[in-house]
């Protein structure tokens, strides 16, 4: 986390909520997920998508930030624009089951789809259940 990696922080925090080898300390639990939210937030802004879809991931799940799912999908999308095919799938799934914006099916089956396209096979299974189901 010293070096400025998101995901060191977040899994750091995990270690400290839970006590995993150490004293559990909820408050060293909490800074380390913000420091976590924080860095991968910057470097969304900075045009990384996988850090897009963390920082989605940290707000659906409120860790070390509130708990947002509008906002959470924002950066689902914005990883999907910039090719990563998990922050597709995210962003379809919100759109299939109104987390964060209203349903649209329609716009769920794209985001899979692209998901699918860019490599993740989730994608293609989810929009082809939606195409029969609809």
């Amino acid at each position: 986390c010293r070096g400025g990696d998101a995901v060191a922080c977040t899994r750091q925090g995990v270690i400290f909520e839970f006590g995993i080898g150490v004293e559990p300390d909820a408050v060293r639990a909490k800074a380390l997920y913000a420091q976590g939210y924080r860095l991968s937030d910057a470097a969304c802004r900075n045009g990384s998508a996988p850090y897009c879809t963390y920082a989605g991931d940290l707000l659906a799940t409120g860790m070390g930030v509130e708990l947002d799912d509008a906002r959470a999908v924002s950066r689902y999308t914005q990883g999907c624009e910039g090719g990563n095919a998990n922050g597709c799938l995210k962003t379809g799934r919100a759109h299939e089951l109104g987390e964060g914006v209203p349903v649209d099916l329609i716009a769920a089956a794209e985001f899979y789809t692209k998901a699918f396209d860019l490599g993740n096979n989730s994608g293609c299974g989810k929009a082809a259940v939606l195409a029969a189901t609809n």
